[in-house]
């Protein structure tokens, strides 16, 4: 994140450029994840998984986000700090689509109360982020 200080218009495009990938990243990243696991047939493979996509999302979006701990300094412009938001809104809103994936998916298979209930709070905490973000 060495761009987020320097106004250089080359270093703003490549701000904006890094953030994209990451979003990209973490888009392929929750796809591959969702789609094994709506594949899955073993009751107890899907439990580990849905579990794991919320350890690791949860993981994912910590670091992600400590880059505002980077970014908000008064050296930073304020368009460079909205870009970075847009893009931590992005995400989130990734996670919600995915996860809203994954939970059909166990409402359906019906075997997997702990998991559906722990992906709902995962979701609704993910809502109280974006809206007070």
């Amino acid at each position: 994140m060495i761009w987020a200080g320097n106004p250089d218009k080359d270093n703003t495009a490549e701000f904006v450029y890094q953030i994209k990938m990451v979003s990209v990243i973490i888009k392929g990243a929750l796809r591959d994840h969702a789609s094994a696991m709506i594949r899955e047939v073993d009751t107890g493979r899907i439990r580990e998984a849905g579990q794991e996509f919320i350890a690791c999302t949860v993981k994912v979006l910590e670091q992600f986000r400590k880059m505002k701990e980077i970014i908000n300094v008064p050296a930073v412009s304020e368009d460079r700090k909205a870009h970075f938001l847009f893009g931590d809104e992005a995400v989130s809103q990734l996670v919600i689509v995915y996860a809203l994936k994954i939970l059909s998916f166990l409402r359906d298979q019906g075997s997997c109360p702990e998991e559906e209930q722990a992906l709902r709070s995962f979701v609704t905490s993910e809502y109280h982020y974006t809206s007070t973000a």
